[in-house]
């Protein structure tokens, strides 16, 4: 598969080459002094190069301190990052598989060093991955990669400085006063002018990867996206070359769709296959498993072009202490904890369970790497790293695709302009009246049909949707009205009544969506070819089921009993006592009694529960009437809000229409060049297009079965 990929790839790029010379000879205008796809070109030779040499790179961005180097010490289990900083230098952190532990730097001035000494790296780390104390509060990377890298010996202009000092304001992260904010940058400026060569601008770390799956990837650590989700120049030439793109974001904080991890998305990856990117949601430990699953949730509502097994939340700081416990006795592990919790040098989420797990070292580590969650993270980099080289193709090829689009929008663009203009005037201006009728149709419709439409069903108590939904519950009130509610059947009755009224509401739904849309592409224009194909109808459940409805009923015929007072007389009991304990003495005094309680009668009471349909009746009536009346309001808001969301999209739509004609107007307009000499050019074009368009669809083919391997 690579190798025809890079076959087609120098076949292309002949192809584009050729279609360029054409473009620009015909009109340099139309491409200024660059092609729009000149720098796509270039990354595509880059990428090209990497698949020769089977080159696949994972990119980790992330905010500032959002744990990226204790990420990767923790996934990689050893500590080749230093964590104990609040940001790295502008130094790009390459970490491949090697035989073993290395480093490879490279300064600004392009000289390199090499380190393999354990002891010497770990220095060399602290030295130059990691910002000094005085300078942790301003944004050391961006200050080197935009002023000090590229003023290299020059001397230091003011205007760049002013320019740096507005873009990086927001970066004010600690909440300097700005005036110190600002004093501390240009303080840095100064002193590190002169020595710029010492800047550490790549590092390459060569490491023994315990996970075999991982060997064939290289990880890329970077500077930190700022709040702008903006990136310094170095950075910027890595997330392009980038294979696939590993996003870091704190779990609490700021709202995920105000994020910077959302800009940079869009500004970034918007073309990348989701499958090559991943959103890690660190320090998870700190929320309960109800927030992380909301938070998840509504991660994967708000990233949709992320495949949702690749967003995951981790925990960096748990994996690291499960593995620095990882050979301990429980003893051992007991005086740690004791020690760490004594010196208050623990989380409070690490003490937990080791008093839920008894004290049993197996047990509490289990639940610590539970807490971590990188056995989910490793399987889902495992997974992907099966697919690596794959996505690495079909990446590849995504770019291909995007520059022929280019191409071939450039070229029927000018081909389209010259049919125009080969035309004679009289021609011309049959097709200038007939683009303004279009255009004053659409122009109608805009204006007219739309407000039409939008008051026919949206409009309260008189559109489409209030009416219907209102009719269906006056049925329903009118028919349960009419139900016996002393009857044998009458709670049933009234259960058929109810899901079949539910019913009739759901269906309604469906039926009204599919009205407004099809009354939309009945009434304005050809919108439908661009719109309905991609409509998504709602589908609203009725909110109550028969195993529902069964347990209402349940609980209301317990509810539906009522309390009865019996009363009796009795005197045989009391008479027989009095003789048998008394004797003739008793009987006196039985006869006494008698005559002092009426005759020798006795009351008793009794209680007795009985069971009233009518009151069962009610009950379930009225636990049921006002469920239907919720869903009536749940059909209502949703046609409400599909109305106004599908007349907006072929608003959108009309009036993309409309501006289309205008072009087509405008350049209509502007033709002058004669039809002999242009219909040559036109021909010439056509050709190239249809070439360009035959190596597209044989790309297409080859993605299409490669992607078959990502998916």
């Amino acid at each position: 598969m690579k190798e025809d990929v890079l076959g087609h790839y120098d076949s292309f790029v002949q192809m584009i080459s050729e279609v360029s010379s054409f473009v620009q000879k015909l009109n340099a205008e139309m491409l200024g002094t660059e092609s729009p796809y000149d720098h796509s070109l270039k990354v595509l030779s880059e990428k090209a190069e990497d698949l020769k040499k089977d080159k696949f790179m994972l990119m980790v961005v992330g905010e500032a301190k959002s744990g990226k180097s204790t990420f990767i010490n923790a996934y990689l289990k050893k500590d080749i990052l230093p964590m104990d900083v609040k940001q790295c230098t502008n130094a790009i952190v390459e970490i491949r598989d090697g035989e073993k532990y290395r480093l490879i730097a490279t300064y600004a001035d392009g000289t390199i060093k090499v380190i393999d000494n354990d002891a010497e790296i770990g220095q060399f780390m602290k030295e130059n991955a990691a910002m000094d104390d005085e300078y942790r509060e301003i944004p050391v990377s961006l200050i080197n990669s935009e002023l000090l890298m590229k003023w290299q010996d020059k001397p230091e202009s003011e205007d760049d400085i002013n320019d740096l000092l507005k873009h990086v304001a927001e970066d004010n992260i600690h909440r300097l006063p700005q005036e110190e904010y600002e004093k501390k940058i240009r303080k840095y400026i100064r002193q590190r002018k002169g020595s710029w060569r010492q800047l550490v601008k790549t590092i390459v770390i060569e490491y023994p990867f315990e996970d075999q799956e991982l060997k064939g990837i290289e990880i890329l650590d970077t500077p930190g996206v700022n709040a702008e989700g903006k990136v310094g120049d170095i950075t910027n030439e890595f997330v392009e070359k980038a294979n696939a793109v590993m996003f870091l974001k704190p779990i609490a904080g700021s709202a995920l769709e105000s994020s910077s991890f959302k800009k940079f998305l869009n500004s970034k990856s918007a073309d990348r296959n989701k499958n090559a990117m991943f959103l890690v949601l660190t320090r998870a430990a700190n929320e309960n498993g109800k927030n992380t699953e909301e938070i998840l949730q509504e991660a994967f509502k708000q990233f949709g072009n992320i495949n949702e097994h690749q967003i995951i939340p981790v925990d960096s700081k748990a994996e690291l202490f499960a593995n620095s416990i990882d050979g301990l006795s429980s003893d051992e592990l007991k005086r740690k904890l004791m020690e760490l919790k004594a010196n208050k040098e623990i989380d409070s989420f690490l003490l937990l369970p080791w008093f839920e797990s008894n004290g049993d070292k197996d047990k509490y580590l289990d639940e610590v790497r539970k807490l971590s969650n990188f056995e989910e993270m490793r399987n889902r980099l495992n997974l992907f790293a099966h697919k690596h080289e794959y996505l690495a193709l079909s990446g590849f090829l995504d770019i291909m695709i995007k520059v022929s689009d280019q191409a071939s929008a450039i070229i029927s663009e000018l081909v389209g302009t010259l049919e125009q203009k080969a035309e004679d005037p009289h021609q011309l201006n049959e097709k200038l009246q007939e683009k303004k009728r279009e255009l004053d149709k659409v122009t109608a419709k805009i204006n007219e049909t739309i407000q039409e439409i939008s008051e026919k069903y949206t409009l309260p108590e008189v559109g489409e949707i209030v009416k219907k939904t209102g009719e269906v519950m006056s049925e329903y009130a009118k028919e349960i009205a009419a139900v016996d509610n002393s009857g044998n059947d009458g709670v049933e009755q009234l259960q058929k009544i109810t899901l079949r009224k539910l019913d009739i509401l759901s269906a309604m739904a469906e039926e009204l969506q599919k009205n407004i849309v099809s009354e939309c592409d009945e009434r304005l224009l050809d919108c439908s070819k661009e719109i309905s194909k991609d409509i998504d109808y709602r589908i609203l459940k009725p909110n109550l089921t028969t195993e529902a409805v069964d347990a209402i009923k349940a609980k209301c015929k317990s509810d539906s009993y009522e309390t009865k007072v019996v009363k009796s007389r009795s005197k045989a009991p009391l008479l027989g006592l009095a003789g048998m304990l008394f004797g003739p003495i008793g009987w006196g005094v039985a006869a006494g009694s008698a005559a002092l309680y009426g005759l020798g009668l006795f009351e008793n009471t009794e209680y007795v529960s009985e069971f009233s349909k009518s009151k069962y009746f009610d009950e379930v009536k009225a636990e049921l009437t006002p469920k239907v009346a919720r869903m009536k309001s749940d059909v209502e808001s949703l046609l409400q809000d599909f109305a106004v969301k599908i007349i907006n999209a072929y608003t959108n739509a009309l009036n993309g229409n409309a501006v289309r004609l205008k072009k087509q107007y405008d350049a209509i307009l502007q033709a002058k060049l004669t039809a002999e000499v242009l219909q040559e050019q036109i021909r010439q074009g056509k050709e190239r297009r249809e070439k360009l368009n035959s190596i597209f669809l044989n790309i297409q083919r080859i993605k299409s079965g490669i992607d078959k391997n990502v998916e």
